[in-house]
């Protein structure tokens, strides 16, 4: 397991995402229900997949303090915040609850809406309220990512940051691993120089290529590219261990 390995070699690599969703469900379920985790920050999503109303199901989770992500008739995805353990502890009964029975929605407490949009992902990873959804409530993971990040030692780039993140996917129909490195500059978005970016791209395609890692194809639509990916497809957790090595050496030069 791919977050096992990371926790317990306490390198330089560290967790950065990860969603995990509860062992009980329907077999035709109305909701599709997870706790997702980008670096400090934890949320409970909630999604609709089956027949209830859309409009009925996504005012009971307003209610509820839930933020409506997207309506049409149907489908919808919902979303809302979890502060601490206890909030944690709340959430997973009223989400396995829902994973059993779409009826139970109606029992989710009035709540408070918190601030709206998606989260920064920033801060250290929220590590012991993961490993409490793994140990105390026992679920299971569908996917996780670990990354590392820091100047690249290949290449002169001050104001830039080479990141790499390792991606282990398994939802029960797909599986996958993946690595992808991004060069990115530390500045505004809006102040990115396209010429260094340009030459930083070459620089990274000619140090990654020969690894087998692929350019990113991004479509910026009316923006000016702001940083560049490369990726690569693994097939085990220990063929994605010896390229870990490989990318602290090629990148970071350790």
């Amino acid at each position: 397991m791919l977050a096992d390995e990371i926790t317990a070699s306490g390198g330089r690599w560290t967790l950065s995402n990860a969603r995990l969703r509860p062992t009980v469900r329907e077999k035709k379920p109305s909701f599709g229900v997870s706790i997702e985790m980008a670096g400090h920050e934890v949320w409970s999503n909630v999604a609709l997949c089956g027949p209830p109303a859309a409009r009925e199901a996504a005012a009971a989770l307003k209610r509820s303090g839930y933020e409506i992500l997207r309506i049409r008739a149907e489908p919808f995805q919902a979303r809302r915040p979890l502060h601490g353990s206890r909030e944690l502890d709340a959430e997973v009964r009223h989400l396995e609850a829902l994973a059993r029975d779409a009826s139970s929605l109606a029992s989710f407490p009035r709540r408070r809406p918190r601030a709206a949009g998606l989260p920064t992902g920033t801060g250290r990873f929220a590590r012991m309220l993961f490993q409490r959804l793994r140990q105390r409530h026992g679920w299971p993971l569908e996917w996780v990512s670990v990354h590392r990040k820091g100047p690249p030692a290949f290449v002169r780039a001050p104001g830039w940051t080479a990141g790499v993140w390792c991606l282990a996917l398994d939802d029960g129909d797909d599986r996958m691993l993946e690595i992808h490195v991004q060069v990115f500059s530390k500045s505004s978005s809006k102040n990115v120089d396209s010429d260094e970016l340009a030459r930083l791209t070459r620089a990274f395609r000619s140090q990654l290529s020969p690894l087998g890692y692929k350019t990113t194809k991004i479509n910026w639509t009316n923006k000016r590219p702001q940083f560049a990916v490369f990726e690569k497809r693994l097939p085990t957790l220990a063929v994605a261990r010896r390229e870990r090595s490989v990318l602290d050496r090629a990148l970071f030069g350790d």
